[in-house]
């Protein structure tokens, strides 16, 4: 639930009177216990009309109408709205706030010293997000410093900052050299770039701000997400973390940088490190990256570590021969998507931005996983291309890793291959005894297309219905020869704005199992459960497509990319 301040909070003057019979409102006569679990389940404009029934319900129902708030800072007026709202002693019950959109317009009409009142006037506030609008755009949302300053000065209690937009300094290059006020005991800190942002992706102003932070940070910090392209990695590298326990490094690494920097050599200060991300996009003058340097001598840097992910992983890298026994979800994969590079729409952005997508083949893929061998991964994930060995691979993974309960693999055909996908690969995948959910992007050379912008709708739904029932087909045939354990087989489906995973539910039916004297539940269907956001805690949204509503560029040349 989130408040978007479209309405006024301010109930003082709607003139709410108490009902002086109970009986007139059920709701009315339950205790206030019983009424936060029933409000729990209420979408929010629902929330916000039982909320004006009366003045109990009104009190019962603030809590959750402002945990969420929302602050559009294009919209001047909502802006001065929610200042003006002091005395309505509402956020209080603020945790988590989202400043949207475009700031330059507000600069001159509502001063940064009344955010920070804003800001300050909210004493339970956890986490802010600073994020651009969903306009079109082609100019980056920026933030003056003045501002971010504001808030940083003001929310004494954050402890969760994402800053996803530029930060201006407005000439003043030396502003956030030194911080000279109390920073927030903040211990989860993200600042990225967008993922598909053309040139230019390094900017020097994100760099200093990080420059500037992480020393104050570093002691109380347990996730950093910072995107490659601004991350200073001499100071992550020469830092002590002594509670960080997720590093995420994502995007393009400026070639400046010392190749040997992005390596494990960023660890040696997180002795608590829980899980290590580096996906690094491709260029055609880059070498694959070889996190375990051959001079290493520090040993293994997280001894904890519980999830690795890395890009276009390197089959000489010595890091898979030393991989820790706690080591629990293993990723290897291409970053952005190689799918990304197979269709003009998506490639032509790729291109833009000069990145390659060099996946691994089959044996290459082998060759890394055997080197894991020791290893009890419960989750793996892998992103390769069919040859000779792709058979080899798959039945490979019960042998190598038998206690496996969820797999992603996202396989990319040979060209002219006319192989039954699913059969092949259930029969290969049918010894992983404890497999539970299998997501698999399986490059079928026949699959209806779905990702062009520029359908009608009656056409979209169609399209829409009919690649799901192409899906229906070898979903329905991988849960009928992989293991009875299997409860989801989810396949990836592809439209314009998004990726996501179709999860089938597997349905078996247990009174034929008694029946037939047989300790596993027969298979009786595959359900298809469309709305669902997780599986067995696993997200069912992909990557990010290049093109977003407020990224489609204007002019024919974004037409042309959706001639197939």
């Amino acid at each position: 639930m989130q408040s978007n301040l479209q309405i006024s909070p301010d109930r003082h003057n709607l003139g709410i009177v108490q009902p002086d019979d109970s009986n007139r409102c059920a709701l009315y006569r339950l205790n206030t216990d019983i009424l936060l679990e029933i409000i729990d389940y209420l979408p929010y404009d629902s929330l916000l009309e039982i909320s004006l029934a009366c003045k109990r319900l009104w009190e019962v129902c603030r809590p959750p109408l402002f945990r969420n708030v929302v602050l559009h800072v294009r919209r001047i007026d909502r802006v001065q709205e929610a200042l003006a709202m002091r005395q309505a002693d509402i956020w209080k019950y603020t945790n988590h706030l989202v400043f949207t959109g475009e700031w330059q317009n507000l600069c001159s009409v509502v001063p940064h010293n009344a955010i920070a009142t804003f800001v300050a006037d909210m004493p339970n506030l956890h986490r802010v997000i600073i994020e651009g609008d969903e306009l079109p755009s082609r100019v980056e949302v920026s933030i003056p410093w003045p501002y971010l300053r504001a808030i940083l000065s003001s929310a004494s209690r954050l402890r969760y900052l994402d800053i996803l937009v530029a930060v201006e300094l407005n000439g003043d290059a030396t502003a956030i050299s030194e911080l000279d006020f109390p920073l927030p005991c903040l211990t989860s800190l993200t600042l990225t770039i967008p993922d598909y942002k053309r040139h230019p992706r390094h900017d020097t102003t994100r760099v200093k701000l990080l420059s500037a932070l992480l020393p104050r940070l570093s002691s109380m910090l347990t996730q950093l997400f910072v995107s490659l392209d601004v991350a200073p990695l001499q100071l992550i590298a020469t830092s002590q973390w002594p509670c960080l326990r997720e590093l995420t490094l994502q995007g393009d690494r400026r070639a400046s940088l010392d190749p040997h920097l992005v390596s494990i050599a960023l660890a040696a200060g997180m002795p608590e490190l829980r899980s290590f991300s580096i996906l690094r996009a491709r260029r055609k003058t880059r070498r694959r990256l070889i996190l375990w340097p051959a001079d290493w001598t520090g040993g293994i840097p997280f001894p904890k570590l519980e999830c690795l992910e890395v890009s276009y992983p390197n089959p000489k890298d010595d890091l898979y021969s030393h991989l820790p026994d706690t080591l629990r979800r293993l990723s290897l994969r291409c970053w952005p998507r190689h799918y990304m590079h197979q269709q003009r729409c998506d490639r032509n952005a790729m291109n833009r931005l000069r990145w390659q997508s060099p996946v691994l083949t089959a044996s290459e893929m082998l060759s890394i996983l055997q080197r894991c061998r020791s290893v009890p991964l419960e989750q793996l994930e892998i992103e390769y291309r069919v040859d000779e060995n792709d058979e080899v691979l798959l039945r490979s993974l019960a042998e190598l890793f038998p206690a496996l309960r969820t797999l992603t693999v996202y396989r990319y055909r040979a060209e002219g291959s006319s192989d039954d996908i699913p059969v092949s690969i259930a029969q290969a995948l049918s010894h992983l005894h404890h497999l539970q959910v299998l997501r698999a992007h399986l490059d079928f050379p026949h699959a209806p297309h779905t990702l062009s912008p520029f359908q009608t709708y009656p056409r979209r739904f169609a399209e829409l219905d009919a690649f799901q029932d192409f899906l229906s087909q070898p979903a329905d045939t991988l849960a009928r020869r992989l293991s009875p354990s299997l409860r989801f087989v989810c396949l990836l489906h592809r439209i314009i704005y998004d990726n996501e995973w179709l999860p089938f539910r597997i349905v078996r039916d247990a009174c034929h199992a008694a029946d037939a004297d047989d300790s596993h539940p027969t298979f009786k269907e595959v359900r298809l459960e469309d709305t669902a956001l997780t599986v067995e805690g696993l997200q069912m949204m992909d990557d990010p497509s290049p093109y977003t509503p407020d990224t489609i560029p204007p002019g024919p040349d974004f037409i042309d990319d959706f001639e197939f």
